[in-house]
């Protein structure tokens, strides 16, 4: 009899356990997603330095050259000589933000390769 009724509602109960998240789960998710960033920071960083020491001008110059670009994106919009769209802005922000990270590790690089 016990069973029956047990059965009638292990639905619902499975249902409620699938939705329902205990804390230690969610420790463990947000530990696997911290291990996922790390992974992805690192291997980042490793691309920076690989372009730092590349020999290849383009490879090594590719993010001043971007930022040269929005620079005067940004300045011929404040002299009316075009009309930027808002992301132009938006890109420049993201961009430069990235941008003196990279620097910085570019110069560590160097460092290192002497």
């Amino acid at each position: 009899m016990f069973d029956f009724i047990a059965n009638i509602f292990k639905p619902a109960a499975d249902l409620v356990d699938n939705l329902h998240t205990s804390e230690e789960e969610k420790l463990t998710l947000l530990n696997e997603l911290n291990k996922i960033k790390a992974g992805i920071h690192e291997k980042t960083t490793d691309l920076m330095i690989a372009e730092a020491k590349s020999d290849h001008f383009i490879v090594a110059a590719w993010r001043p050259l971007c930022a040269l670009t929005l620079f005067l994106l940004i300045l011929m919009d404040g002299f009316a000589v075009i009309t930027a769209p808002p992301q132009v802005y938006n890109l420049a922000e993201l961009f430069l933000g990235v941008y003196s990270g990279g620097r910085s590790i570019e110069k560590v690089a160097r460092v290192l390769k002497k």
